[in-house]
């Protein structure tokens, strides 16, 4: 139809006629009301609708929460597993887990066995300085691993000092298990000299002490130069306490000792 004709002349008549030839035209939804572009046509959608709305997001909410408690489970199951026995990772690896018997600061068997378990990444690593170690003539004798929060909560009540103690409303980086206590020994396991014994709550235990021994000192830098160039940190106020310079990214965990699998 050209520019300028009369309807007539197009042969439309009547307001019918022009809706019949028009093409065709999507509704399009306003709110509630679904509207035709034609003023001839609009059609409300019922309020019988409503209640199956609210059935279906009620069923949506529920699918929603079961999959967060799957994932919740999965990410519980991952944690316990990446928690592997040291033993099995570092051949030659000497335990003396002083939780697991009333030869701590405590007093108390806090272990029900006496176990060493580590994130994997953090025995993989032990492993490397066990190996650098070994043509020095030493090896390693491990305190203390992974520790299950209920422990440090145990700890806490007896000795509630946060200088020594990690307060268990924010962890501590045994909890993630990603720090360790340990010291060497030589290759037949007898002791070598150390600033304190472990455990000592005194200035001496701290890294930057220098009255002691000579060779307190060494074997003290000789240990935080080795754990430091595999990827350990050691804490200032504890000779013998280092952590894996990533131990952000593992999460706190209160998983039981009896829940971890024996060799992996």
């Amino acid at each position: 139809m050209k520019c300028g004709m009369r309807n007539a002349e197009c042969g439309i008549k009547t307001r019918r006629d022009a809706l019949a030839l028009s093409p065709a035209i999507t509704p399009r939804p306003i709110g509630r009301t679904i509207v035709h572009a034609s003023p001839l046509f609009k059609l409300r959608v019922s309020s019988v609708f409503h209640p199956w709305l609210k059935n279906l997001r009620r069923e949506f909410l529920v699918m929603a929460g079961f999959l967060l408690l799957l994932t919740g489970c999965a990410t519980a199951h991952k944690n316990a597993a990446d928690l592997v026995d040291v033993k099995a990772y570092v051949p030659g690896v000497v335990l003396d887990i002083r939780y697991a018997t009333t030869n701590n600061f405590t007093g108390q068997q806090l272990y029900p066995v006496a176990r060493c378990c580590l994130r994997r990444e953090a025995a993989e690593r032990l492993r490397e300085v066990e190996t650098e170690l070994q043509p020095l003539g030493y090896k390693l004798k491990i305190f203390d691993g992974y520790r299950p929060l209920s422990v440090q909560k145990r700890m806490w009540a007896i000795y509630p000092h946060p200088g020594f103690v990690a307060d268990p409303a924010k962890g501590s980086r045994h909890n993630r298990g990603a720090a360790v206590d340990l010291t060497l020994i030589r290759l037949d396991g007898s002791d070598v000299p150390t600033p304190t014994p472990f455990d000592d709550f005194t200035e001496r235990a701290h890294r930057g002490y220098m009255h002691l021994p000579t060779e307190a000192i060494q074997n003290r830098e000789l240990l935080q130069r080795v754990m430091t160039k595999h990827g350990f940190t050691g804490l200032p106020t504890e000779w013998w306490h280092f952590d894996l310079n990533n131990w952000r990214e593992y999460p706190i965990m209160d998983v039981d000792y009896s829940q971890i699998k024996a060799v992996q």
